[in-house]
């Protein structure tokens, strides 16, 4: 367990915020692991329980993510996604977004993310809206995510069926918000669309929907349900097949005997028409 003592000088634990990038680039590696270990891994109200739709909305879309770009779909990038676990920008207070993607960095399971250690900062925020605080994540966090300099932050409100999407122009310290087309919304930093189905939030390549890992189970389930049906009717033909061999085969063994029978009977005829001639006067 990491001690006070192994401190840098200035670190408050009663009041932690992660050190500047300066402060950061002159702290030994000794005292990076022991601010990092220092920080809290969560905050009390930023994990209150919103209820399954919200934990639902936030693991499929997860789901979806990973399936894209983790070997399922054309990205095959290295990915980490984090889920309600707290963020360290440099000389920042602890954040914990209900899901966020960071791109190019180790995917490992981490109690914190601490921008500064990790060497990249965060690519994509999701937020979603349940029982939870709305003027948070469509007021405070528009505006705190922007300054961190977040590329794009979409909150998805579950309540309202609305989803949100912000997008951080270059150079540029504060969101311009991304308004649908066609229903969707695109992220450019991941390169796909967002969209509404019901209440559920959707990713999207083009028109065709990322499957969530229900969705992919079921298409397993279904193909190899398919290919078992298929297997067992070749089967049963093959058996069928096999039994109607079969019987063609006692039916030509049965064939044979007769014609041997025959021409057994046929011989003997024969040896005793030619034992009669034989014993006819001349």
């Amino acid at each position: 367990m990491t001690s006070r003592a192994t401190l840098p000088a200035g670190f408050d634990p009663t009041n932690p915020v992660a050190p500047t990038a300066e402060v950061w680039a002159a702290l030994t590696e000794g005292e990076r692991a022991a601010v990092c270990a220092a920080l809290p891994v969560h905050v009390e109200h930023d994990f209150m329980s919103e209820g399954d739709a919200h934990a639902r909305a936030v693991l499929e879309s997860s789901e979806m993510l990973v399936h894209h770009f983790g070997g399922g779909g054309s990205g095959n990038r290295q990915i980490y996604i984090g889920k309600s676990i707290m963020v360290y920008y440099p000389g920042e207070a602890g954040v914990a977004p209900d899901l966020f993607l960071v791109f190019d960095v180790a995917d490992h399971d981490r109690n914190s993310y601490v921008v500064s250690a990790e060497g990249r900062p965060l690519d994509f925020v999701l937020e979603v809206i349940s029982e939870g605080d709305a003027k948070k994540d469509l007021d405070r966090n528009v505006a705190l995510y922007a300054r961190l300099g977040i590329p794009e932050y979409f909150v998805l409100d579950l309540n309202r069926r609305r989803l949100h999407g912000f997008r951080l122009p270059e150079g540029a310290s504060t969101y311009r918000q991304v308004m649908p087309q066609l229903g969707h919304i695109e992220s450019e930093v991941l390169g796909l669309h967002l969209g509404l189905e019901g209440t559920r939030l959707r990713f999207y390549v083009g028109q065709a929907a990322l499957p969530t890992a229900r969705e992919l189970r079921a298409r397993i389930q279904a193909s190899l349900d398919e290919v078992t049906e298929s297997l067992r009717t070749e089967a049963q033909r093959a058996e069928t097949e096999a039994q109607r061999a079969e019987t063609e085969a006692q039916r030509a063994e049965t064939e044979a005997r007769r014609a041997a029978e025959a021409l057994a009977r046929i011989a003997e005829l024969e040896r005793r028409l030619a034992e009669l001639t034989r014993r006819e006067p001349a």
